[in-house]
């Protein structure tokens, strides 16, 4: 079976097992990368996405930018607002944009039956088995 793999390649990757073995093959994950915008314009951008009417991503960004630029923070993608807006909890943006009754009707464990009016007072009526 041949493979599409460089002479380069391989020669790299056998000098890398020769040092470490095959540990050192496997790589490492990249670090994570911080956020490059600050917590403030990230709470921003997560208090814009929660406004009734919803905005349009297109909308929170300007609105994020235009709020960046005066306090001298960078500008941030329509990306970058896009993954934070999506990061929110759905269960905030339905009560966010839908209501209490809406958030009730999706997310609440128990459905609660509620009576159309009050019980009858009195003895219930049972049928009659003995006649």
């Amino acid at each position: 079976m041949e493979q599409s793999i460089g002479l380069r390649t391989l020669e790299r990757w056998h000098a890398i097992f020769k040092e470490g073995g095959m540990p050192a093959l496997a790589g490492s994950e990249p670090p994570p990368r911080p956020r490059k915008i600050p917590l403030e314009l990230v709470s921003l951008i997560s208090g814009l996405a929660l406004v009734k009417p919803p905005l349009s991503t297109a909308a929170i960004a300007r609105k994020a930018n235009r709020a960046a630029t005066d306090r001298g923070w960078p500008a941030v993608s329509y990306s970058t607002v896009r993954t934070v807006t999506k990061g929110l909890d759905p269960g905030m943006r339905t009560l966010a944009h839908q209501g209490t009754a809406a958030y009730r009707d999706q997310y609440e464990l128990i459905w609660r039956r509620r009576a159309g009016g009050p019980m009858p007072i009195g003895r219930p009526t049972t049928p009659n088995w003995t006649s």
